[in-house]
């Protein structure tokens, strides 16, 4: 039973491709029958119709199917439509529908799937025929019965049926409805494409099954029989030709018998003359056989006569040509020609020779697949009849009339199908020169003895008889563009291939020398082709005078150089002689065509015509494909070529094109060379002539009559096209003189003698004249885009022939002015000149734009249509390069350009230059919102050069105000968002236009072009991707822009369909993190781009309104989350990247940071590891808010589990591997040269380089070099260079610029790498903090992961606290929120009074402890560094203070440590900004108080008081009063944030002096640094109780200030502050020092006394608000508090008069 599902052949195509022998050898098993039958298929049958009917059937894998009503009917009108047993199109229905794609019906997805196994099969049984050498695997699908080559033949007619059924269903269609939908007619395009592919494949297989020795004589008779069956001009036949010439080549395999019949046979043909001639292939083919049968003859029958040889062989073949057999091959050879596949006259000859040749064999055309035109067929029957019925004949039957196709599409052969028959046909010119010598001879004979024996030279009754040159033509076509073939003609010079060429070049006729010319030219198509074509002309040697009829009296030539000269020189110096009486060359009247009377221009006759047309294609091909040889045609003989070409331009002959394409080939990219043939078009064009009228006056305007009278045909101009743009395009630099100033390809000078100077005259004319003309009618398509192709390129180079950036790079490197820099000493002029100038102008007018806009949108389904490198795509590429141009420059051109072109100059301007009425190039592509849409349609091709383009304009347009349109925007009120956003939503190709960014995407990537596309796709999308709101990128992705969701599943193209932009993205990002998994060496392009996406879906997360809706989405099916978790690979010193393992010794030797794929290839690594972490940070933190424990618990274990690694450590730990990688900065100062560079600018202009293939570096310092050229170019200006040391000076910039560029490189390279590494351990920072904030874990399980995060992360922060602060700074941010939870997880333990816990914890903790200790002094912390330390040092204290040996430890340890340590510690909390101060303080005051609590010993004496002392640091903590006072009597400049920071000081330096004066020792010391003298100057402590204190906040800038209030009464009112937390710390640093020194400190009794009486008034107020809170019952605990403070003093000093008596009014309430 046959399989009709194409996943089984689908795999053995793609285990062919990977070699996968196993399972090759498995699927050929399975697969030989269907493999077997080819296209050959059950039909229709009313069994199968009945089964299917009944619902119940059983399908090729044995299972049986109960089948639905739906699918029943589907199957049946499938069956129909393909002519296919039921059965078997129900079980490709039913396939089909498990793969069904966006957008496709199920009923086309099953048509689809058909055509697609047929496809299948008959490539991987051309690939057995052809490629392998598995006999066994062969022989399967060949089967037993030899018969295989019959089903091929049978393949051949069931194709063909099908072919005719489409044209069947077009007339029937037609008749019904009375129009065909278009819609219809695209469906029968495909399938009529799809089955040429299939007649050309089963050619392919014929042809290796006769290889393989496996076609019999009777089979292949088969096959010549039937192409007798073949109209004349049926493309098709083609497919039977390269099996039938090998069967040919193939005789000797056949037995004498055998070949003897077959001879008889075709000799029996032959005699049959009216049928063989009126089939020519199959005359062709008999041809073909006798070529090899001499060979065989001779060799069977060494004795043969001359006569028996001529009677048997001679004679044939000698009739097959009679019969067209030679027409008929070169027909053949000019189908399956490169050059017949593409659009460009450039490679077609200059002479249409094949028109001369082939006049009685129609051309070749897929008529099959072709339409008749009715209407343009019954015109021509109309307009015969009327000219019958002039001379009295009857009217013509219908059939009698020639019909008129038209196709659709352009219908091409394969390029497999192709090659095969040009290696065919090779290898039959190469065996007919070999064989048949003697016939070629005999063809020169026949033709020379016509010539000499007419009377006059006729090229009609010569091209009758001329197949000589047919077989010239027929090799010229065979060998165009194919340099392997052609080269087999040069590799052996004893070879006959080699002898005919000599033999060959002696000739005397004029087609057969132009032929032979043609084929010559083909021969040289290659570099090394075309060196020895010119060797071989070099080294000819005429054998007789030229007399420039070649041989006409009797003499004859040798093609060679200096012939070609000596003719074209004959044929000006005779057209230059021409009298009005009659014309030399071509023996008839003078044409009558006369510009001014009296002057005749002269005429060449046919044979000159060609005779020349052959020596300038030679000339042209060995130009285009060797410098060399180039080079020495154009220079040799003090230029004598191109001064000939250019006098040859003067006589206006039928060949001014192709001279002035020859020309074009001449000068390439030699600048030199360039400027000498714009100096022969001046003169040509310009210079005064008695054959045109003179211009008025050198400075008058140019009108287009100068060069009409030049340029009179479509060849010319287009030919004037072709050299222009060859003169424009970019001369290759000298390599001696690389510093000369900078110049175009012109003088700057050109034309002044005639004219007024400069070139905007010639793009003046081919823009507003030519280019805008260049679209009528009248003229083929053909024709349009060789014209338009080089019209484009001219404005392309010349935009490029300025840099836009000059000015700045000049400023940049510091020149003094810019006339030195350019050609001719003077910038304005340089600029005014500048034919960038020109080309953006005449952009600019609605003429030229039409023209440009009409050929960028050509159309999505034509450019699909289009191969690749057709000059089509070429075509509508350059167009969309241009306006991506345009958009470039534009800024440079409207503010910097125009007004240097509106000032006076001596060039020719338009008076009108500038942007004719539009403010803006977006306006105009605003009107073309069609041509936006193909653009977008545009990305999906896969023509990669278009689409880079393609890309860039959207990116411009969509940040354009013309595009990018706010919702309120006054100029367009009635648009509510992105113009660019409207159109794709309202455009009638939203699902194509989605479609095509997702096929781009998913498209396989197979060059640097193919990866810079996908980069700058997904950059595309990242830079228009906002958060805020719906976005052009919102769109593609898949958003429902209009509606604001996600779309549905009915709605193809959204996220919720079955296929979106965000399935691609995810898509591709597994698979470029699966090479990375899958390879020992770790590449850039694949992390380039899975990091571009990541940062795309962090984005979309970030949305507040769609992040958790696309978090939903990635999560269904498979789990976005864990699939990347398990692709990320773990990295180490010794891993590869980009084939290099890293080096981190930074300097200029660093072969890894110079090699950009390398450093790329680990710094994308390190971005992407940073954004994966922070895309599983988002995602936790997501489930854990929604509380989905199941799905938590499963992020969690992935990253933190140690069970699931065999190194036994969690694998987010691992993912730390990244900051293995350190650089030892070893980098040397560059010296003075380049000091002045404004390198701030330098780093602006640096992005990171398209391709870093090779040894690219990662970054693109263009700008570098240009500001280096600029520098040097001055120099060499200036004189600083001068002549003598030019050589050294050279390699002195080139070494320096060198040196730079390396060292801005690794600069680059190091800063970009520390960024990023840095961004990453930031991203892990967070994503471990989010894991123990939202992870869920019990205490146990969280508490061992922290003490694991700390035992990974401590050793890297003692590290990075001698190398990096940065990095320490990140971890121990991360430490101290670790350490808070754990302290809350093992709270139980801090409290518990078992000293064993507390010693294990102790232990744990400590090397905490011990780094913070090391890194408070470290040169490499900053101030939030320290305040993390002083608070993990806090922390930990506080967790150990109830072990007292613990503790002592400690105090050992710091007492032993630097002693910088508390020197730091207390500069901080004196002048520390930030929260440094804060927790330095707190530490402090948790020092003393551990210290305080120790018994005192020699060891552990209070060391820390003692130190405080010393250094002098508790005189400078009491005057942080006084810095509080200033805070509190500020009256303007001091903010809230101010305010609460000092008042937050104050109280904790209040709480640290408390802990010191609660020893008598630091009570003691308080007092001698005077701290009561200060307490009693507070200002801020005297404040009227009931009043309290009113501060302004802000900065003095606002209308109306605003105010905080500090109040005794708070509570409830707006702005207010209690003022108690100000007292308190106060008065209990006063009862504290009190208490310590004792009652017989009669000083300090003193001391406090005088501070009460001071503050007096608080004091009553205090007590009275005591008072009357007691009398309520409503007592504030903080009044209380203060309450009992002044209680407690006043009761060990005594009562001061008026707060005495308050006292004891309180004590009575109380």
């Amino acid at each position: 039973m046959s399989i009709w599902s194409a996943a089984p052949f689908s795999r053995l195509y793609q285990a062919i491709q990977t070699e996968e022998q196993d399972v090759i050898d498995q699927l050929v098993h399975e697969l030989g029958k269907d493999l077997g039958q080819l296209v050959i298929h059950p039909n229709k049958a009313s069994k199968s119709r009945s089964k299917l009917e009944s619902k119940q059937v059983t399908f090729s894998d044995g299972l049986e199917y109960e089948l639905n009503e739906e699918f029943v009917l589907e199957a049946i009108q499938l069956a129909e439509d393909l002519d296919l047993d039921e059965l078997a199109a129900a079980e490709t229905l039913f396939y089909a529908t498990e793969s069904e794609q966006l957008g496709v019906s199920t009923a086309d997805a099953a048509r689809a799937a058909f055509y697609i196994r047929r496809q299948y099969i008959l490539m991987i049984v051309s690939y057995f025929m052809n490629v392998s050498q598995n006999q066994d695997q062969i022989d399967l699908i060949l089967g037993t019965s030899n018969e295989f080559a019959l089903t091929i033949l049978n393949g051949f007619k069931a194709v063909e049926r099908d072919v005719d059924e489409l044209k069947n269903q077009i007339e029937r269609r037609r008749l019904l409805a009375g129009i065909v939908d278009p819609l219809f007619m695209k469906t029968i395009s495909f399938k009529r494409e799809f089955l040429f592919m299939e007649h050309q494949v089963l050619g392919e297989i014929l042809y290796g099954l006769v290889c393989k020795e496996k076609v019999s004589k009777d089979q292949f008779l088969a096959f010549y029989e039937y192409t007798f069956q073949y109209d004349p001009e049926d493309l098709f036949v083609i497919s039977i030709i390269p099996a039938a010439f090998a069967f040919c080549a193939n005789l000797a395999k056949l037995s004498q018998a055998e070949i003897t019949n077959l001879h008889q046979k075709f000799r029996k043909d032959l005699e049959n003359g009216d049928s063989t001639s009126s089939h020519p292939v199959s005359c062709t083919i008999i041809m073909v056989f006798l070529v090899y049968y001499i060979a065989w003859l001779k060799k069977s029958e060494p004795d043969i006569s001359d006569a028996e040889l001529d009677e048997s062989v001679i004679a044939p073949m000698k009739s097959t040509i009679e019969y067209g057999s030679m027409e008929q091959f070169l027909c053949l050879a000019a189908e399956t020609s490169d050059i017949s596949l593409t659009l460009s006259h450039k490679r077609s000859p200059f002479y249409d020779f094949r028109a001369l040749l082939q006049q009685h064999i129609p051309r070749l055309i897929p008529k099959r697949l072709m339409d008749v035109d009715e209407a343009a067929t019954k015109e021509l029957k109309r307009a015969l009849d009327h000219q019958r019925l002039k001379i009295g004949a009857s009217t013509l039957d219908e059939k009698e009339v020639d019909k008129i196709f038209v196709s659709g599409n352009e219908i091409s052969l394969s390029a497999n199908f192709v090659a095969l028959c040009s290696k065919t046909f090779s290898t039959l010119i190469t065996d007919f020169i070999a064989n048949a010598a003697f016939l070629l001879t005999q063809l020169q004979d026949s033709e020379e003895d016509i010539i000499v024996s007419s009377e006059s030279f006729s090229l009609d009754a010569i091209s009758e008889s001329a197949d000589l040159e047919r077989f010239y033509l027929a090799a010229f076509y065979v060998y165009s563009d194919r340099p392997q073939l052609a080269s087999q003609f040069w590799d052996d010079k004893s070879s006959s291939s080699f002898g005919f060429l000599q033999w060959a070049a002696q000739c005397n006729s004029p087609l057969i020398s132009s032929t032979f010319s043609v084929l010559l030219s083909a021969l040289s198509c290659s570099e090394d082709n075309a060196n020895e074509v010119y060797k071989f002309l070099q080294t000819a040697h005429s054998d007789g005078a030229f007399n420039g009829s070649m041989g006409v009296s009797g003499n004859s030539s040798r093609i060679s150089w200096p012939v070609i000269l000596e003719s074209l020189a004959y044929y000006n110096k005779s057209l230059s002689e021409v009298s009005v009486e009659e014309d030399p060359l071509t023996g008839v009247y003078p044409i009558d065509l006369q510009p001014l009377s009296g002057v005749v221009t002269p005429e060449l006759g046919d044979d000159s015509v060609l005779f020349i047309a052959g020596y300038l294609q030679l000339v042209f091909q060995v130009s285009i494909h060797s410098t060399a040889a180039r080079n020495q045609l154009f220079t040799g003989d003090a230029s004598r070529l191109p001064k000939l070409l250019g006098e040859f331009l003067k006589f206006q002959t039928s060949l001014v094109g192709a001279t002035l394409t020859v020309l074009g080939s001449l000068v390439e990219d030699e600048r030199d060379n360039k400027r000498f043939v714009w100096n022969l078009i001046e003169d040509w064009i310009f210079a005064p002539r008695p054959d045109r009228r003179p211009l008025v006056n050198k400075g008058s305007v140019i009108t287009k009559h100068v060069y009409y009278q030049c340029l009179t045909n479509f060849a010319e101009v287009s030919g004037f096209a072709d050299l222009v743009s060859c003169l424009m395009s970019p001369t290759r630099p000298d390599p001696s003189k690389p510093y000369e100033p900078l110049e175009y390809t012109f003088d700057l000078q050109i034309g002044g003698d005639n004219r007024k100077q400069g070139v905007w005259t010639y793009i003046d004319f081919l823009m507003t004249e030519v280019f805008t003309h260049s679209d009528p009618d009248h003229i083929s398509e053909t024709e349009k885009i060789s014209l338009q192709i080089p019209l484009l390129q001219i404005m392309l180079d010349s935009l490029a022939s300025f840099d836009p950036d000059l000015v700045f790079n000049a400023t940049a490197c510091g020149l003094p002015g810019l006339d030195n820099i350019v050609d001719g000493k003077n910038f304005v002029e340089f600029m005014q000149s500048s034919p960038a100038g020109a080309v953006l102008n005449y952009l600019y007018t609605p003429n030229v734009q039409k023209v440009l806009f009409k050929i960028a949108g050509l159309g999505i389904d034509r450019v699909f249509e289009g191969p690749h490198h057709s000059d089509k795509i070429r075509l509508v590429t350059l167009a969309i390069k241009l306006i991506d141009e345009v958009l470039r420059l534009e800024r440079f051109y409207i503010d910097e350009l125009l007004p240097i072109l509106k000032q006076d100059s001596v060039y020719y301007i338009p008076s009108d230059v500038g942007t004719h009425g539009l403010d803006s190039f977006y306006d105009a592509l605003a009107l073309q919102l069609p041509l936006v849409a193909e653009i977008c349609l545009y990305v999906g091709t896969t023509h990669l050069d278009l689409v880079l383009p393609c890309i860039s304009i959207l990116a411009k347009i969509s940040l354009s105000q013309q595009f990018a349109v706010p919702g309120n925007s006054g100029k367009y009120p009635l648009i509510n968002e992105s113009r660019l956003l409207t159109m794709l939503e309202t455009v009638d190709e939203t699902l194509r236009i989605r479609q095509a960014f997702m096929d781009q995407l998913e498209s396989p990537i197979e060059d640097s072009l193919s990866t810079s596309v996908k980069v700058e796709l997904l950059q595309f999308l990242n830079n228009n991707l906002s958060t805020n709101g719906m976005s052009v990128a919102h769109f593609l992705i898949g958003f429902n822009t209009r509606d604001g969701d996600l779309g549905s599943e009915d709605d193809d193209g959204t996220i919720k369909s079955s296929r979106s932009l965000l399935k691609s993205l995810t898509y591709v990002l597994k698979s470029s993190l699966s090479t990375l998994k899958s390879g020992s060496d770790i590449i850039y392009t694949p992390l380039r781009i899975s990091s571009l996406i990541l940062e795309i879906i962090l984005k979309l997360l970030r949305s507040p309104k769609y992040g958790s809706l696309v978090l939903e989405v990635l999560r269904d099916g498979e789990n976005l989350f864990m699939e990347i978790a398990n692709l990320e690979p773990k990295v180490d010193l010794h891993s590869y990247w980009g084939n290099r393992v890293f080096e981190g010794v930074l300097n200029e030797k660093n072969s890894f940071t110079a090699h950009g794929e390398s450093i790329g290839a680990l710094i994308a690594f390190i971005i992407q590891r940073g954004l994966m972490l922070q895309f599983f940070g988002m995602e936790l933190h997501s489930m854990s808010l929604s509380g989905s424990m199941l799905i938590t618990k499963e992020y969690v274990d992935a990253l933190i589990d140690t069970r699931q690694f065999v190194a036994g450590s969690a694998k987010v730990l691992e993912f730390l591997d990244v900051l293995e990688f350190t650089f030892e900065n070893q980098l040397e100062k560059r010296d003075d040269l380049f000091a002045q560079y404004d390198f701030d600018y330098v780093f602006a202009k640096v992005k990171l380089n398209p391709d870093v293939s090779g040894n690219d570096l990662l970054y693109d310092f263009e700008t570098v070099q240009n500001m280096i050229r600029l520098n040097a170019i001055e120099s060499r200006a200036s004189g600083v260079i001068t002549d003598a040391d030019y050589a050294e000076s050279i390699k002195f910039f080139d070494h320096e610029k060198a040196s730079l560029i390396s060292f801005l490189n690794n600069h680059l390279c190091l800063s970009n790498f520390k960024r990023q590494q840095l961004q990453c351990l930031h991203s892990w920072v967070t994503l471990i903090e989010v894991i123990i904030s939202d992870g869920k874990l019990d205490n146990i399980t969280r508490s061992n992961f922290i003490l694991e995060v700390f035992q990974c992360i401590l050793p890297k922060i003692n590290d990075y606290l001698e190398l990096d602060g940065n990095y320490a700074e990140e971890l121990l941010s991360l430490c101290v929120l670790l350490l808070e939870k754990y302290e809350k997880d093992k709270g139980t333990l801090f409290t518990n009074q078992q000293n064993t816990n507390l010693s294990l914890d102790a232990d744990r903790l400590y090397p905490i402890f011990k780094v913070c200790i090391n890194g408070i002094f470290s040169s490499q912390s900053t101030p939030n560094m320290r305040s993390d330390m002083y608070i993990l040092i806090n922390k930990y204290l506080t967790h150990v203070s109830e072990n007292k040996a613990v503790t002592t430890a400690i105090l050992v340890a710091i007492r032993a440590s630097d002693k910088r340590l508390l020197s730091t510690i207390c500069n901080d909390s004196l002048m520390g900004e930030g929260s440094s101060r804060v927790t330095a303080l707190l530490l402090l005051e948790n020092f003393v108080k551990v210290s305080s609590n120790l018994p005192t010993s020699p060891l552990v004496s209070n060391f820390i008081l003692d130190t405080m002392k010393r250094d002098n640091y508790l005189l400078l903590l009491t005057q942080t009063i006084r810095r509080a006072d200033s805070v509190f009597k500020a009256t303007e400049g001091i903010t809230l944030d101010i305010l609460l920071y000092e008042l937050t000081i104050f109280k904790t330096s209040a709480y640290l002096l408390l802990r010191i004066a609660q020893s008598n020792p630091g009570a003691s010391h308080l007092m001698q640094c005077g701290v009561f003298n200060y307490l009693r100057d507070a200002e801020f402590l005297k404040i009227d109780p009931d009043l309290g204190l009113k501060l302004s906040i802000g900065d003095g800038s606002d209308s109306e200030a605003a105010f905080i209030t500090f109040s005794l009464d708070p509570r409830g009112t707006k702005g207010s502050i209690s003022f108690y937390d100000v007292l308190i710390p106060v008065f209990q640093l006063v009862s504290a020092m009190m208490i310590s020194l004792g009652p017989m400190n009669k000083i300090c009794q003193t001391q406090i006394k005088e501070l009460l009486q001071t503050y007096s008034a608080l004091v009553v107020g205090i007590f009275k608000r005591d008072t009357i809170a007691t009398e309520q019952q409503n007592q504030d605990p903080q009044l209380k508090e203060l309450t009992n403070l002044f209680t407690l003093l006043y009761s060990c000093v005594g009562p001061t008069s008026q707060s005495g008596n308050a006292v004891a009014s309180s004590n009575i309430a109380h």
